[in-house]
């Protein structure tokens, strides 16, 4: 096949720097389909008015000039100006998912598209992209991949158009596309959910020694907690703060290492199209002028110099490749989401056979088995998370158990040999021309809730 992959037009892709959870999902994948397949992916690139490509390993990155997508966003901001006073905007529909927005970018890369024969153009989240691809391209199939819930938070006759002219539509969780099926069930037959994955053989397991009984917990020297994401509202570190605050007088050698950039979520791509109260509470970390400001890190740095000084470390974003030494140093990884489509962080933790204590959130309850691989606590609850780490301060046996419970089922459900078997045979099964093919889940009911094959 020929298949051409369409990055977000903020996030430059190279293949030998992974950042972010699509940046490693794209260099996955598309290594494990170049021996067999033509591969073009495409990304934003550096601001001059050249396109620019780079071959690697059988692949051809392809990188749309930032200058195309500035012109257009130009055209973008006079166009709302105009609705807007002549009562054209909706409030369902947010400017990133306007046919405007981004018009250069996606305008560039169809255009490119069309000496080049592709089979399938997969596309990340931009649902705008897919009629502008087809307006271009009427023979090519396309694949909307969805890592967040837009297309059951936008406009809904302004989806249902959009999905009209997609082929395959791809969640990367059951809650991401069972969001989809509920609010478009006419488009069920097209929908289906592919995880995201992890480099089971690249994250090793973690120390045994940690977690042995042969010392008393107070006795160790640190308790180590791991938090490895984007530091954002969504991410909920300031639940895990005050979890701390509660577990500092109990746990006098616990430390938190807090492991990635402050990127906050623009206000309008999540917490202004959230149903959710506990997502649209998060407002308040946004400046009140048109939310564009987040004030988020301002407030975690005053809450840590102010009530744990010396017990919280903030690294910063760090290369992909390093992480795995976190991970080999840490004895619990906290996911405290309050926003989560899936969450590489657990899939990658669990592969180094740590224990996850995370918030009953989108995907992470598809990821972790409860009391088996870790604890699942009520999102945005400062003291059941608190809770539930004690827990597992209070016996390493419980740790060692669940980590390996945990590097158990990532093997089995989660490595990115599998997540490309899955993603195959779900373009077979679409692009078959069969009117009455249902696309296969990912996995089957069995497999979700089943564990007994760790024991073998």
């Amino acid at each position: 096949m020929n298949i051409a992959f369409v990055a977000q037009p903020w996030h430059e892709l190279h293949p030998l720097r992974r950042r972010g959870s699509l940046g490693i999902w794209t260099s996955e994948v598309v290594e494990r389909l170049t021996p067999a397949n033509r591969v073009v992916v495409y990304s934003p690139g550096k601001s001059d008015h050249r396109l620019r490509s780079v071959d690697h390993d059988g692949a051809e990155y392809v990188y749309i000039p930032k200058t195309w997508m500035r012109a257009t966003e130009t055209v973008d901001r006079v166009l709302r100006r105009v609705r807007h006073p002549l009562g054209g905007d909706s409030t369902r529909l947010p400017s990133f998912a306007r046919m405007t927005s981004y018009l250069g970018y996606i305008l560039w890369i169809a255009w490119d598209l069309r000496r080049r024969n592709c089979d399938i153009v997969h596309v990340h989240n931009f649902s705008q992209f897919i009629p502008i691809i087809r307006m271009l391209n009427p023979d090519v199939r396309t694949v909307l991949h969805m890592h967040c819930d837009w297309l059951n938070q936008v406009d809904h006759a302004t989806i249902a158009g959009r999905l009209k002219r997609t082929d395959l539509v791809i969640g990367c969780s059951d809650h991401v596309s069972s969001g989809v099926r509920d609010a478009h069930p006419e488009y069920d037959r097209r929908i289906t959910t592919v995880y995201n994955g992890v480099d089971t053989q690249a994250f090793t397991c973690a120390p045994s020694t940690r977690h042995s009984d042969s010392k008393d917990p107070s006795r160790e020297d640190v308790f180590r907690l791991l938090f490895v994401s984007r530091v954002s509202p969504e991410k909920g570190v300031h639940v895990l703060l005050r979890a701390m605050i509660r577990l500092q007088d109990v746990v006098p050698n616990i430390k938190l290492t807090i492991v990635g950039g402050h990127y906050p979520v623009p206000y309008e791509y999540l917490v202004g199209v959230s149903d959710d109260p506990i997502v649209r509470s998060l407002h308040r970390f946004y400046a009140s002028e048109r939310r564009r400001r987040c004030m988020y890190r301002e407030h975690l740095e005053r809450v840590v110099r102010l009530k744990l000084p010396d017990t919280v470390d903030f690294v910063g974003r760090i290369p992909h490749e390093e992480i795995t030494s976190y991970y080999q140093k840490s004895d619990v990884l906290v996911a405290p989401s309050l926003s989560e489509a899936f969450g590489m962080p657990v899939v990658e933790a669990m592969a180094a056979g740590l224990p996850v204590v995370a918030a009953r959130t989108g995907g992470l309850t598809e990821i972790i088995i409860n009391n088996q691989t870790g604890r699942i606590v009520a999102p945005d609850n400062s003291r059941q998370l608190a809770d539930a780490i004690l827990e597992l301060y209070q016996s390493p046996s419980l740790r060692c158990a669940m980590g390996e419970a945990g590097r158990l089922r990532v093997r089995e459900c989660f490595d990115w040999d599998r997540v490309v078997q899955r993603l195959l045979e779900a373009y077979e099964v679409a692009f078959s021309g069969a009117s009455d093919a249902q696309i296969p889940s990912f996995m089957n009911d069995e497999t979700r809730v089943q564990v007994s094959s760790f024991d073998s």
